[in-house]
């Protein structure tokens, strides 16, 4: 459904904008998508044991505590049913520490300090039988790795990581009809690594959530979220990125969701500094069911690209931009909801591409403020039995304004306005609808504009509005259709 939706979106798109006037919008080359592949680490042993721990307990309200000192201890600890606890601190270089705890309300936690140790916590188990569980690791040094796997419900995993080039990877399934997991990563250093991966198998009514949370300090640092929701269950994901050293080395962060009948999808991404990347990708099916993404960048050259799929839901995105050469793409496709994009600009040379597809009677609605100069803002909208309405504000001088709207019998309503002091600035407008009506909006002040609007209503009526406040300005206005102003 989704390759689908978005094939017949591209299709309208393209075909509208080549039956329009050439010399009017020109068709920007959108950013460029990046990958977000992350290379897994293993899960093997790590150096060669020197000091061995085993510890096997099979009851309930068990302790189990370890200490190791040097390097390349071992140790392993199984707890098996409800109530146990387990501790592994080790200090040293090529440590190991695994715990299995299959059961309910367990609590697991290790801390390492060194370098090259490796930790993995598992809580598995059937149906309903491994629930409530806590694992927490702390690492402190370099090119550790950890490993964090639950199994059901209401389970809590945790784990920080202080130095460089360290990995993190948490996997939580859901499998009961009830419930939902918590995941959190922090990184604090360079050249960290974290994933996370939540599944919901099983929501039904309940309304079963997973929450995923990571947090990193520093530079190149990449975080990846994957989350899968079924039967009316919900993600929720938040990646909070801050490169302090304002290098360009920057970091990237990666969010992927899907939810199913019913369910929802929020992510909210933070980045601070420069050369920054985030990437959000959503689809949401069944009524009632919204796909909301927000992301919030402070620096230089820093991009956010967001896709979002909706069939019987809404699309909402937020992106804010502060500083000079970012940019920003948003594509939005959905099937009996409406589209909402809203972009904010700061700074110069920044960029803004938004495409819309609605069907069945639904809306698109895009709003784009770029402050500052040499900007350039492109919109596409299109889609069945719908409104398209298209608001771009731009101050400063050399800002570019494009909008390409399409209906089949909704109407068209686009609103440019290019205000301050600014100068030779352009704006274009293509709009067509089968039946209803064109409307355009375009104000400029400053000196040396360009105003370009093309107008085509098979049924209804064309209305195009341009006022230009200063010297040396043009406007060309070509309107077909039944009736026009």
């Amino acid at each position: 459904m989704k390759k689908l939706l978005l094939s017949v979106a591209l299709l309208f798109a393209t075909s509208m904008l080549f039956a329009q006037e050439e010399g009017c919008c020109d068709i920007p080359t959108p950013p460029e998508c990046y990958t977000c592949d992350l290379l897994e680490l293993p899960f093997v042993e790590r150096g060669a044991a020197v000091n061995e721990s085993w510890i096997d307990q099979d009851g309930f309200t068990h302790f189990a505590d370890v200490y190791q000192y040097g390097i390349g201890n071992f140790s392993t600890i199984t707890q098996s049913f409800q109530y146990n606890t387990a501790n592994v601190f080790q200090r040293g270089s090529l440590n190991h520490s695994i715990i299995i705890q299959p059961g309910q309300l367990n609590e697991h936690d290790v801390t390492q300090n060194g370098e090259s140790n490796f930790a993995r916590q598992e809580v598995t188990g059937g149906d309903g039988t491994s629930w409530w569980n806590e694992g927490t690791i702390d690492q402190y040094g370099t090119w550790n790795t950890a490993f964090q796997f639950q199994t059901n419900d209401y389970n809590d995993a945790y784990i920080q990581q202080s130095g460089f080039d360290n990995y993190a990877q948490q996997n939580q399934t859901g499998v009961h009809y009830a419930g939902g997991n918590d995941a959190e990563i922090r990184q604090h250093g360079d050249n960290n690594r974290a994933k996370q991966t939540q599944t919901i198998q099983f929501a039904s009514s309940y309304n079963g959530e997973n929450e995923a949370d990571s947090h990193q300090d520093g530079f190149n640092n990449t975080s990846v979220e994957t989350q899968y929701a079924a039967s009316g269950g919900d993600n929720e994901s938040e990646i909070d990125q801050d490169n302090y050293y304002y290098g360009w080395n920057g970091n990237l962060a990666c969010v992927t969701q899907s939810a199913y009948l019913d369910g929802e999808n929020d992510s909210d991404i933070d980045q601070d500094g420069t050369n920054n990347v985030a990437f959000v990708d959503q689809v949401v099916t069944g009524h009632n069911a919204d796909n909301d993404s927000d992301i919030d960048q402070d620096g230089h050259v820093n991009y956010a690209y967001v896709s979002q799929n909706a069939v019987n839901g809404d699309n909402d995105s937020d992106i804010d931009q502060d500083h000079d050469f970012n940019k920003a793409k948003v594509v939005q496709v959905t099937n009996g909801g409406d589209n909402d994009s809203d972009i904010d600009q700061h700074g110069n040379w920044n960029f803004a591409f938004v495409n819309q597809y609605a069907e069945s009677g639904t809306d698109n609605e895009s709003d784009i403020d770029q402050h500052g100069s040499w900007g350039y803002a492109f919109v596409v909208q299109s889609g069945n039995n719908l409104d398209n309405e298209s608001d771009i504000h731009q101050d400063g001088i050399n800002n570019k304004a494009s909008v390409n709207q399409y209906g089949f019998d909704g109407s068209n309503d686009s609103y440019i306005y290019q205000l301050g002091t600014g100068s030779f600035n352009f704006a274009g407008v293509n709009q067509e609808s089968l039946g209803g009506n064109n409307d355009s909006f375009i104000y400029q002040y400053g000196q040396d504009n360009y105003s370009c609007v093309n107008q085509y209503a098979a049924q209804g009526d064309n209305f195009s509005n341009i006022n230009q406040n200063g010297n040396g300005n043009t406007s060309l206005v070509t309107q077909t259709g039944t009736s026009a102003f």
